[in-house]
């Protein structure tokens, strides 16, 4: 499908050692919100627990709330197709098909996301 030069900063991307992405210890459930998707709080506490800054995660989301969710607390959304995805009109969204095509690499003091 394509690129997508997100642009964050390593925060939002611990890779040790380089080029092997370790996935966050912040996990964010039902039990640790009040509101869920589409309100943005899922994703405004994930970013306060890791301790950046919304506009610095990548949100992938396969539901049209989520969509919203994500778009709500400011976040960089790729959408996930699924049989189950509807038309949206929340603009244009870097999307993919399943995350088997998703490549994730350091480039500098940011990461460089891209699939096919």
């Amino acid at each position: 499908m394509g690129d997508c030069d997100l642009g964050f900063d390593e925060s939002s991307c611990r890779t040790d050692p380089p080029n092997r992405f370790t996935p966050s210890p912040v996990l964010i459930t039902s039990e640790n919100i009040i509101h869920g998707k589409p309100h943005p709080q899922p994703f405004l506490l994930g970013a306060e627990r890791l301790g950046i800054q919304p506009e610095q995660c990548a949100a992938f989301e396969d539901s049209l709330a989520g969509l919203q969710s994500v778009w709500a607390a400011g976040c960089q959304a790729v959408e996930v197709k699924t049989a189950h995805s509807v038309p949206h009109n929340l603009g244009q969204i870097p999307a993919l098909e399943d995350y088997r095509s998703i490549r994730i690499s350091p480039r500098y003091d940011h990461f460089f996301l891209s699939f096919q």
